[in-house]
């Protein structure tokens, strides 16, 4: 009889030693029938510890977050978006200048409302109102996702500026940089827009959320008012930029 029992603990299944494992303190009056002992779903409805990954990896039986794809070590990636899910839950995106993973930023919608408009002595002068910037990088095919809400765009162009583009150096200057801008961040990409351009009468103002950030080449004066409103937005951004040629 010593024998038999041994040689039975040797051919016992992986499930009914999860289901012996389970059932260790069961009474007896709870019993399951034979076909039902050995049903899977009940170990894991009695010890689901023992079936849940190692190592905070994804299960295997967990649905997927939608457009995700499973890579190696439990990572997924979403490549719609480019956004990488690493098995913590952190949601991040590849720097390809630095060559590392950056946490990616959500941006926040704050209750703001943008107004803008620009005068100019000169008749050839052109200017440039974006109110919602998000929009118009989906056009671009660029996602702006990681700024807050709202974010507009006002670009007053002399007649050589306008060629350039420099709104739309702008909106992928932004697109590139998934994390968090602070507002060094903003008025350095604006800069930057400025000397990639070759045209002297350029001005540009850009709001993020809350913050307000300009760049000008040539003469121009930024003029800015912040008002309290009793319509749906408690406060609403007006700027005027005038071209003084």
């Amino acid at each position: 009889m010593l024998g038999l029992d041994c040689m039975q603990k040797t051919l016992m299944t992986r499930e009914q030693q999860l289901y012996q494992e389970a059932t260790i303190g069961v009474p007896k009056k709870k019993a399951m029938t034979a076909r039902t002992k050995s049903n899977l779903s009940f170990v894991k409805q009695n010890r689901p510890e023992l079936f849940k990954a190692q190592g905070g990896q994804v299960q295997e039986d967990a649905p997927l977050p939608s457009g995700f794809k499973p890579l190696q070590d439990g990572w997924l990636h979403n490549p719609d978006t480019g956004v990488f899910l690493e098995p913590g839950g952190q949601k991040l995106w590849f720097d390809p200048e630095a060559r590392e993973y950056q946490e990616l930023y959500e941006g926040s919608t704050l209750p703001l409302c943008v107004h803008g408009g620009a005068t100019s002595s000169s008749s050839r002068a052109k200017h440039v109102f974006i109110p919602d910037l998000h929009r118009t990088a989906q056009v671009l095919k660029a996602d702006l996702g990681h700024l807050d809400r709202p974010a507009a765009l006002l670009a007053l162009l002399d007649p050589s500026a306008v060629a350039q583009a420099p709104h739309d150096r702008l909106i992928r200057r932004l697109a590139a940089a998934r994390s968090e801008w602070s507002e060094e961040a903003i008025s350095s990409a604006l800069a930057g827009v400025l000397s990639s351009c070759e045209a002297t009468g350029i001005a540009l103002a850009l709001v993020v959320g809350q913050s307000l950030e300009g760049c000008k080449r040539g003469r121009v004066k930024f003029e800015t008012d912040r008002r309290r409103q009793v319509e749906k937005f408690p406060l609403a951004y007006v700027w005027l930029q005038n071209l003084l040629q």
